[in-house]
């Protein structure tokens, strides 16, 4: 249908009664076959021009691969498929890579169904270049699972990964999310990206330099922090110098805080970042102005005092309800902190 006259299938399994919900191709009659023979056979009879050559075979080095390619002829394209050995992405990657072949890769995760690696060379990074830990070897996933391999979800993953493989045949590349990969839920039908988190440095598989920023996020983000309770106490040390109202001084930090938002929210694309910074902001303010203005608060009737108290309380309240607000909308739109 797309125009792909040969298809080179790599497998060693036999078909169970398991398998026969899951898809269209097997029926009761192919129960103990090799899937790839009932594939190449179900194939050519949809489509007679396409050649399919079946290779019984499980997969498990770099070494494997590059025979294939001795005795079949050059790869256009790889779609991984499966999920054993538990390093099987590694071993693609290292190979396409060196052959400058496209891939994608995709599977199951519980109730979600996951397109986790699409590599195109010369654009975006590789499996390589993830900052992920390096003796993937370690961990395994259970032969168990709360949530069934039900028939539609082979069927919706292979429709989106087949929908972005003919893109990147076409190469509309700008609507393909590199370095991202593609959850689909099961739950809610709700369709995410999450962007990788890539490894700062040079890529030991593709050679990239990638420049990560923003590698150590706690620790800028506690300098910025620092400097922003700096500048709200010079600030609330201005205002009681010059006598201005408390009213007067709060919009002098927030206008600060505004500016300090619209900065990284245009420069850095980052709304966490934007919110925090007017939480620091102000929350340092209120702090500081109490303190160069404590004389003048103990002074107070009783009254007026405890009104002041319930103020500061509120404000914390409000103060980590914007918090808050931040994780949320970072979540709802995908914003690294």
């Amino acid at each position: 249908m797309y125009g792909v006259r040969k298809l080179i299938v790599a497998d060693y399994d036999i078909i169970e009664p398991s398998n026969l919900n899951r898809q269209i191709l097997y029926t009761e009659s192919n129960v103990g076959k090799e899937k790839i023979n009932v594939l190449s056979e179900k194939i050519h009879k949809y489509n007679s021009d396409v050649q399919v050559v079946p290779i019984s075979i499980k997969v498990s080095s770099v070494e494997e691969l590059e025979k294939i390619v001795a005795e079949y002829g050059s790869i256009d394209f790889i779609v991984k498929a499966i999920d054993t050995p538990i390093d099987i992405i590694k071993i693609v990657n290292q190979f396409a890579v060196s052959h400058k072949i496209s891939y994608i890769s995709g599977g199951f995760n519980g109730c979600y169904l996951i397109i986790d690696n699409i590599y195109i060379p010369t654009i975006g990074s590789c499996f390589g270049c993830r900052n992920i830990n390096k003796d993937i070897n370690k961990y395994t996933l259970s032969d168990k699972t709360k949530w069934p391999t039900t028939p539609e979800m082979p069927a919706i993953l292979g429709g989106i990964m087949t929908n972005l493989i003919i893109k990147i045949f076409l190469g509309c590349y700008n609507e393909i999310l590199i370095d991202n990969a593609y959850v689909y839920n099961m739950r809610n039908h709700a369709l995410s990206q999450e962007k990788y988190v890539l490894e700062n440095g040079e890529c030991p598989i593709c050679k990239k330099n990638n420049k990560v920023k923003d590698n150590n996020i706690r620790a800028k983000t506690f300098i910025r922090s620092v400097c922003f309770c700096l500048l709200s106490g010079g600030v609330a040390f201005l205002s009681a110098i010059g006598q201005f109202t408390v009213i007067g001084t709060q919009l002098i930090v927030l206008f600060l805080g505004i500016i300090f938002a619209i900065y990284y929210a245009y420069y850095n694309k980052n709304i966490q970042t934007s919110l925090e910074n007017i939480v620091w902001l102000f929350s340092s303010f209120e702090i500081l102005f109490l303190l160069v203005n404590f004389r003048t608060f103990i002074q107070l009737p009783v009254d007026i005092f405890i009104c002041m108290i319930i103020f500061l309380m509120l404000w914390i309240f409000i103060m980590l309800g914007i918090v808050c607000l931040s994780y949320y909308i970072t979540l709802l739109f995908g914003k690294e902190a």
